[in-house]
């Protein structure tokens, strides 16, 4: 690298610090935001590919996908100057946002959110397993994670649940078929 390039990334460091980390922390759950500045977390997955981070409850599975993920961007931003999408979305959450869709006065539509979510270059899925799975529950995040799945998107799932037990709530085994090929499986975290 040359004294100018040093010079480029020195310059693209210091917007990341100022404004770009901001705007991507804002996508996130405040306790979630404040909480990845304020620890290290050693042995952050790869998420190049995707990651599927399961275990119990209260075990970090949702501060390491955020911290892995701001990894990434900030990496992509500074070194690159790749600026990636990103969006943290909590599954019970969309199906209500999907909902609300359908009271009057609502200017959003079912298939905006699902374009959106589809759409993103780094989304976080977090606490996939905890929502009931109707038959619409299942088709709303088929249509989202098929999409991302034949479109290369990176996903980073959180869950209580193993793949298996996904698949049992599920009732079917589509979806967990794509997130298996999809993403890195990371073992339970105690």
């Amino acid at each position: 690298m040359n004294g100018w390039e040093i010079c480029l990334i020195c310059h693209r460091e210091n917007l990341w610090e100022t404004k770009k980390q901001k705007e991507h922390l804002s996508h996130l759950p405040k306790r979630v935001a404040k909480e990845i500045m304020e620890f290290s977390f050693p042995n952050l997955p790869d998420i190049s590919k995707g990651v599927y981070i399961y275990g119990f409850v209260k075990t970090g599975k949702t501060l390491r996908a955020a911290k892995a993920v701001m990894e990434q961007l900030h990496h992509e931003y500074v070194h690159t100057q790749i600026r990636n999408t990103f969006a943290f979305v909590e599954t019970s959450a969309l199906l209500q946002q999907i909902k609300n869709t359908y009271n009057a006065g609502n200017e959003e539509t079912e298939q905006s959110i699902i374009e959106k979510y589809q759409s993103i270059d780094y989304l976080i899925f977090d606490d996939i397993g905890v929502q009931k799975t109707s038959d619409w529950a299942y088709t709303v995040l088929y249509l989202i994670l098929n999409y991302r799945y034949e479109n290369y998107k990176t996903t980073i799932f959180t869950s209580n649940c193993s793949l298996d037990d996904l698949s049992g709530q599920m009732g079917d085994d589509r979806i967990v078929r794509r997130i298996m090929d999809m993403c890195a499986v990371i073992e339970p975290i105690q």
